[in-house]
């Protein structure tokens, strides 16, 4: 995924992406600011603990490619934090414990689902996800411009662009899922992308639900793309 912050975002803790239910605290997945410890955190719901993890955010009004490749297969494993193609020294804020939970829940990008009180401070786009764990070089292309639908195709299991050119904003990953886009504006995009994607400011009421038709298929992670 790319971002462009530009302040804190809702309560100090703007949401790049984040899924769970209309329950608060039942979060399964998603990445946000943490003002606070001047970092990126990654959550991930298991059934006794849920697993957080930081590493260092770039400064604000500069475009930035997020990745994240985590593997879900063991309590002891840690995501692999990219920013701009280069992996990041990553900090256990709580280790999981149990099992991987899953979820079926819509993505929200921007915010969160529930309450609408964690929108983004900045611009968000090319949020894709892959039910393999991409490499470095994969990771690093990303980060150069390459396009989701030519990194592992095959494994490919969303890709929603926000260009900010369709109403209702589109996946064209393998599964097509729709979302709803509330409160954004178009705004100028990354170098790398040809076209201008939405702007979330922490102003605004913005969520971009999606629910894909797709079950979870692995235990893993990956969140690229490109930050508007």
């Amino acid at each position: 995924m790319w971002s462009y912050r530009t302040g804190a975002g809702g309560g100090n803790f703007g949401r790049m992406f984040h899924k769970h239910d209309t329950v608060l605290a039942d979060i399964n997945e998603g990445i946000y600011n943490d003002e606070a410890a001047n970092g990126y955190v990654f959550q991930r719901k298991w059934t006794t603990t849920r697993g957080e993890w930081r590493w260092p955010r770039p400064s604000t009004g500069v475009w930035s490619c997020v990745g994240l490749s985590y593997d879900g297969g063991s309590a002891g494993n840690i995501p692999i934090a990219y920013r701009d193609g280069v992996s990041q020294t990553v900090t256990t804020v709580a280790s999981p414990v149990g099992t991987l939970a899953t979820s079926t829940d819509a993505y929200a990008i921007g915010n969160r689902i529930s309450d609408n009180t964690r929108c983004w401070d900045g611009r968000l786009c090319e949020f894709a996800k892959w039910d393999v764990l991409l490499n470095a070089n994969e990771h690093l292309a990303l980060s150069k411009g390459v396009s989701p639908l030519r990194v592992r195709t095959e494994s490919l299991v969303i890709y929603i662009p926000l260009w900010g050119t369709h109403s209702p904003e589109i996946d064209i990953g393998p599964n097509h899922s729709t979302g709803t886009v509330t409160g954004t504006t178009i705004a100028v995009g990354p170098p790398v992308t040809l076209f201008t994607p939405k702007n979330f400011s922490v102003e605004q009421v913005v969520t971009a639900a999606f629910n894909p038709a797709w079950a979870e298929r692995s235990n893993h992670l990956i969140g690229d793309g490109f930050v508007y």
